[in-house]
């Protein structure tokens, strides 16, 4: 049996509704509701923000490093000491010394 399938033998319909209405609490709002409501919107959207660019922003960061340390890598001297060979030609040495001697006996 529901509550509303039972008569009421002192209270109307009209009379139990105003009751009711007279029973509902009202909830007392403070000064600050609206800025709290609004603080914790603002935070979830920014740690939504954070979690969709976080991927982003680190795979940039990996690849700032890695072009970093490449062109770091193509810009120190090679295994020629910093000479550049390509427009020297092909010169005999006057002096070739293959083993050096000491001059001083």
């Amino acid at each position: 049996m529901s509550l509303w399938s039972r008569p009421s033998p002192d209270l109307s319909d009209d009379d139990a509704f105003v009751a009711l209405r007279a029973a509902i609490l009202e909830p007392e709002i403070g000064d600050d509701f609206t800025r709290t409501i609004l603080r914790r919107n603002r935070l979830e959207c920014a740690k939504v923000r954070w979690r969709y660019w976080m991927p982003a922003a680190v795979g940039a960061s990996i690849a700032v490093v890695a072009l970093t340390l490449m062109l770091q890598l193509l810009t120190v001297a090679g295994p020629t000491g910093g000479r550049d060979l390509g427009a020297a030609e092909a010169r005999r040495s006057e002096t070739t010394v293959i083993f050096p001697t000491s001059t001083m006996r």
